[in-house]
């Protein structure tokens, strides 16, 4: 293993996780995803857009102290404990996505499956991509992929 994938197994045998952060270029906004979520608290994988690498990272550390703590985060459950001030959603994550999102877990698990989610936030006013009112740049700044 070379020492990228050395890291990979470092992160989540001390700490249960691993963050992989994306820059994408041009248009498409950034993103960050957990690794070990699955192995270690038997949890489907996590996936954040269009914030802060910073932020994006405060947010799945307290997504892996909640699991530690025994919260489950699935479709359908607002979570207040994620972003100060606001609730986070969920949707699962079709797994014909995975490869377009999912690099470095599909190469930890190799042929074990996994699951996965996105973790979908607000705006400022509280509005998810998908109202009406939400602006433009919301929308551009965190895709939604699971369809429907």
């Amino acid at each position: 293993m070379d020492e990228k994938e050395q890291k990979v197994h470092r992160d989540i045998a001390k700490y249960g996780w691993h963050a992989v952060s994306v820059f994408e270029k041009g248009e498409a906004p950034d993103f960050q995803y957990s690794i070990g979520f699955q192995r270690t608290f038997n949890h489907p994988e996590i996936l954040i857009f269009g914030l802060e690498v910073d932020v994006m990272h405060g947010m799945l550390d307290r997504i892996a102290h909640g699991l530690r703590a025994g919260q489950r985060y699935d479709l359908g459950i607002a979570a207040a404990d994620i972003l100060v001030g606001y609730s986070c959603l969920f949707r699962p994550i079709p797994k014909n996505r995975f490869r377009d999102y999912f690099g470095w877990a599909l190469w930890y698990y190799a042929d074990e499956s996994f699951a996965a989610l996105q973790c979908i936030w607000p705006d400022l006013s509280g509005r998810f991509p998908w109202d009406p009112d939400a602006s433009d740049e919301v929308r551009r700044r965190e895709p939604i992929l699971h369809p429907g």
